[in-house]
């Protein structure tokens, strides 16, 4: 892969660091003889260069011991930058002497210590190491620090081993706060140092960012888990090569990562980072030989800002990661209070739907239907209600499409039927009125196969006569196929109830509607197009002409009541006339009636 996704300034200039002397006997010796005095002769028998003497002969023992030493070492500068590197570190890490000398310490280490200064850098752990071939290596870092006469840390000296090289008991403790895969910290160390992070903020802020990779199976599925692995390794790597010294990069599992940063000019340093990161993962990646391209969708919660705790932060990243998803691929957005006010209560609501049924939360109400000419009361809509005990009542328009997301309707609208025929059957009784109970039906209700069966059932327990259910469709819900539609409703009809399509002409089907399915009645929304005097006169002569029934629903003022009565309306519904009412205040309603 040519394109390399770390820092520019990844290579420090030959000037910062001395060539390395390990492992290369002639340039030991170079390096002897230039740091000879010139006047050596003259000061052979002085006991200032015998000591120095054996200073040099000391050096280049340790550096022959180090350069035959079977565990991998390297020495960094003050700065970070790598000074030495022993055969054994360039065996482990696929890289000759020439590419690593001169480089910054976070390029080999990504997430291991950056100078002899960082506070973790005598921390042990299992870190990753670079790999020539781009991926993370897990490895366990030894590391000491030399100071200068001042007491500043000076130079960094780290031996290595290959995770799993030292005592078993050892290995399970790292194991259990590292990623096996990655070599980064797990949920347990990620707490641990983002709690760290946060007090040592002082409450200036600092950002989370939770990220997952766009479309990560489709890696495995096309190239194989292997190439999987190994894309999740170099991501790790370019993640951490992103961030500051003491920046925080973990793998919780699968393809999802957490990012901690601080960030002194709050969101705009948030924004970002979170734009380099996308950068970084932009390049495509090299597994065996195969290239493949990966975005990312990334949440951001923001520390004081937006949550005080850790939890609420990591809660709180979650729930803008989730926006950041459903915004599309490779894109970031930061939390927002508001917008996770309305997804918990929709959580809250999805999970009181649940069990709102058995709870008996729900109920009926009714909405009179008269007659435009003798305004006589002719029916009623039952009308679904949901009364929750501490979400208190919530409107029809925001739980019944969540229901039908959740699958309950099904089990919803069989509860409707049977208690609007329960109910009109006592107020047929009651009352001794013969009242039609319309009861509204989804699409998917239509389609269930023991609609039939438990229509008739409903009929049967309420003593309810069929004559007087009509079942309501919107319009929309018949259209798409008319012939298993008019089969649907031919079985429905065969029990005696009536069909009504409410929305009429609204959808674009009313001609189709009316002259192939086996309607009883059509309603009218003066709101729709259907309102056009010549295009409502024209409908409302079709369906009487078809012996249809129509209903103008939607009437809240006197002028709107004229004219769909003289437009030939027969029945309407509305505000003006009534409405929704509680079953005990429909029958004060019906109470209040001339016999």
């Amino acid at each position: 892969m040519n394109q390399r996704p770390f820092p520019e300034n990844s290579r420090a200039h030959a000037s910062q660091a001395q060539p390395s002397t390990i492992g290369n006997p002639s340039a030991a010796r170079e390096f002897k003889a230039q740091q000879t005095p010139a006047n050596a002769g003259e000061q052979a028998d002085g006991p200032l260069l015998q000591a120095a003497q054996r200073l040099r002969e000391s050096r280049q023992q340790l550096h022959d011991l180090i350069a035959l030493a079977p565990s991998p070492y390297l020495l960094a500068s003050r700065d970070g930058v790598l000074l030495e590197a022993n055969p054994a570190l360039c065996a482990m890490s696929g890289h000759a002497p020439a590419d690593l000398t001169g480089r910054n310490l976070a390029w080999l280490l990504p997430d291991g210590p950056r100078t002899p200064g960082d506070d973790d850098a005598m921390l042990p752990g299992i870190r990753s190491l670079r790999h020539r071939d781009g991926h993370a290596i897990p490895v366990r870092l030894h590391a000491s620090v030399s100071r200068d006469a001042s007491g500043a840390p000076d130079r960094l000296h780290c031996f290595l081993s290959q995770a799993g090289d030292g005592l078993p008991e050892n290995r399970s403790q790292e194991l259990a706060l590292h990623d096996a895969l990655t070599g980064l910290p797990d949920r347990t160390l990620l707490n641990q140092r983002l709690q760290h992070l946060l007090e040592q903020a002082d409450g200036k802020p600092v950002a989370l960012m939770f990220l997952d990779l766009d479309q990560f199976r489709k890696v495995n599925e096309m190239l194989g888990h292997e190439a999987g692995d190994q894309l999740l390794r170099q991501v790790a790597l370019r993640l951490r090569a992103m961030l500051p010294a003491d920046g925080i990069v973990a793998r919780l599992g699968g393809d999802e990562f957490v990012v901690a940063a601080r960030c002194p000019a709050g969101a705009s340093d948030a924004a970002a980072t979170a734009g380099r990161l996308l950068a970084a993962l932009a390049a495509p990646f090299s597994m065996g030989g195969e290239e493949a391209g990966i975005s990312a969708s990334i949440g951001v919660a923001m520390h004081p800002a937006d949550a005080a705790t850790r939890e609420t932060l990591f809660r709180h990243a979650d729930a803008a990661l989730h926006r950041a998803k459903a915004a599309g691929r490779n894109s970031w957005c930061f939390f927002e209070a508001e917008v996770n006010a309305r997804a918990r209560a929709r959580m809250l609501m999805e999970q009181a739907l649940h069990r709102a049924l058995e709870r008996g939360e729900f109920e009926l109400h009714y909405q009179p239907r008269l007659d435009l000419r003798s305004m006589a009361v002719t029916g009623m809509e039952a009308l679904l209600r949901w009364n929750h005990p501490h979400l208190g009542r919530i409107a029809p328009q925001d739980f019944i499409p969540v229901a039908q997301q959740l699958d309950l309707m099904d089990d919803i609208g069989h509860w409707a039927l049977r208690q609007a025929c329960l109910q009109g059957g006592r107020l047929q009784r009651q009352f001794g009125r013969a009242l039609r109970v319309s009861v509204n039906l989804s699409a998917r209700q239509l389609c269930h196969p023991a609609l039939g069966e438990r229509l008739g059932a409903a009929l049967e327990a309420a003593g309810l006569a069929p004559q007087l259910l009509e079942l309501e469709l919107a319009e929309t819900a018949l259209t798409d196929d008319l012939d298993a539609a008019a089969r649907r409703l031919g079985a429905l009809k065969a029990h005696g109830v009536r069909i009504a399509v409410d929305h009429f002409g609204a959808g674009g089907g009313a001609l189709a509607c009316i002259q192939h399915l086996p309607v009883d009645t059509v309603k009218l929304d003066p709101t729709q197009d259907s309102a056009r005097p010549g295009f409502l006169k024209a409908l409302v002569t079709l369906a009487h002409a078809l012996d249809i029934r129509v209903t103008a629903t939607g009437i809240e003022t006197l002028p709107l009541r004229d004219r769909m009565r003289d437009a030939g309306c027969d029945d309407g519904q509305g505000y003006l006339l009534a409405g929704p009412l509680s079953l005990a205040e429909f029958q004060l309603f019906l109470a209040r009636l001339p016999a």
